[in-house]
């Protein structure tokens, strides 16, 4: 896609929401994306699901810096609300012989520069939700003690924490960083952090409801909470509502976690983590494939 000018493509002023579905099998390159987001002066809302564009680095696949560049000058400031979630799935990888010789797990799509940006940006959000794009603990990790996000309501990352494998100090310490943040949100009422990696799925998520606060996790594995983390999240609580903070425990998920998609089933996650459309579609891919 491409334009000689702005003046190519005409000022819309009608259209406040704009979605890129996965099944736009063809990457748009930032620039383009630029041009069309300048185009749309009351853009409130931007639903992106790019599929993983690497480069090949001794065997590492990282992420494409055009990915930095979108997010760093091309979202428009009227935003108020972003999900992106980027396609990882290993049942989708293996379908391309490019990736067949990389072991799974030696890919990433983070960067902690991207992260950094997202952080700030998330200031002037509504809601935000990110998927296998940034790592949050890196988001969390580049906030700043002065930063107040007025309007974030709700909040959606992954983290590669969150698995059996972890040491539990690790896993508390990036909760206890998100509690953190957390303070400086006064309207927020949903956070999840969640993971799906390699027959793992799993979601801890902060819920401040009109009757009740909670902290609740799920998935094919349990963990034990501990005190100080849930110390810091009765801080957030007492803070910004008026009901004693729960602790939930949800029965652990106990079938095969088959991809990103099924986990995303398994866990409830928002509505906001991906797409309705692209999530039946991820789905009956898989089916598809197991044939």
């Amino acid at each position: 896609m491409f334009f000689s000018s702005q003046d190519d493509v005409p000022l819309v002023k009608a259209v406040t929401k704009f979605i890129i579905r996965r099944q736009c099998r063809r990457q748009i390159d930032s620039e383009a994306l630029g041009y069309l987001f300048n185009r749309l002066p009351r853009l409130h809302s931007v639903v992106y699901e790019p599929w993983l564009r690497p480069l090949m680095i001794e065997q590492v696949l990282i992420l494409d810096s055009s990915d930095l560049d979108t997010i760093k000058y091309h979202l428009p400031r009227s935003l108020k609300r972003i999900s992106i979630f980027k396609s990882t799935d290993e049942c989708v990888l293996r379908t391309h012989r490019f990736f067949r010789s990389v072991m799974p797990g030696n890919w990433r799509s983070d960067s902690p520069t991207l992260a950094y940006i997202f952080a700030k940006r998330s200031l002037e959000f509504e809601k935000l939700s990110v998927a296998f794009f940034i790592e949050a603990n890196d988001f969390f990790q580049s906030c700043q003690r002065e930063w107040i996000w007025e309007r974030l309501s709700l909040l959606c990352l992954t983290t590669r924490t969150l698995t059996q494998t972890n040491r539990p100090d690790v896993i508390a310490s990036t909760l206890k960083n998100a509690a953190a943040a957390a303070l400086s949100m006064p309207c927020l009422h949903t956070m999840a952090l969640w993971n799906s990696f390699q027959g793992e799925a799993c979601k801890f998520i902060y819920c401040a409801e009109s009757g009740s606060t909670s902290l609740s996790w799920k998935g094919t594995f349990n963990l034990h909470m501990e005190q100080s983390m849930i110390h810091d999240w009765q801080k957030v609580a007492q803070k910004y509502t008026r009901y004693n903070l729960q602790i939930v425990q949800e029965p652990e998920i106990l079938v095969q976690v088959e991809s990103h998609s099924h986990a995303v089933e398994l866990l409830e996650l928002p509505v906001e983590v991906v797409d309705p459309i692209s999530l039946l579609q991820m789905r009956k891919e898989e089916q598809f494939g197991r044939h």
